[in-house]
């Protein structure tokens, strides 16, 4: 007879995980974390639950998940771009790379973007 695997205790899940995704978005004003466009309904491990992290408020950051693509992305890609899927196991920046490639769009962190001639923009 099969053994059953062990369930892994420290995920969210249901309504637990819904919550919680839905108290970072809050959170975040539905600022994706890789693209930096609005419009994000899921929620993004910064440490990946394989690597240790943990589901919580402190470990999650707002994405465009599966369901909610990216406007934006989506619009210049003419396909939807999931953020999220996109990473998947690689790092935040391999990601960008991976959407500006697809996307031709600049994905620059607003907050340290000088824009051109090193002017601020703010």
């Amino acid at each position: 007879m099969p053994t059953k695997r062990p369930k892994r205790q420290h995920l969210a899940e249901g309504r637990a995980w819904r919550r919680t995704t839905d108290a970072v978005v809050i959170r975040d004003w539905g600022k994706c974390h890789i693209c930096f466009h609005y419009g994000a309904k899921s929620a993004d491990h910064i440490v990946p639950d394989t690597e240790g992290g943990k589901p919580t408020m402190d470990n999650l950051k707002a994405a465009h998940g599966l369901g909610s693509p990216c406007p934006d992305c989506s619009t210049a890609a003419q396909k939807p771009i999931y953020c999220n899927e996109i990473r998947g196991a690689m790092s935040v920046e391999r990601a960008r790379r991976r959407i500006r490639e697809l996307t031709r769009l600049p994905i620059e962190d607003p907050k340290t973007y000088r824009g051109p001639e090193g002017r601020d923009w703010d």
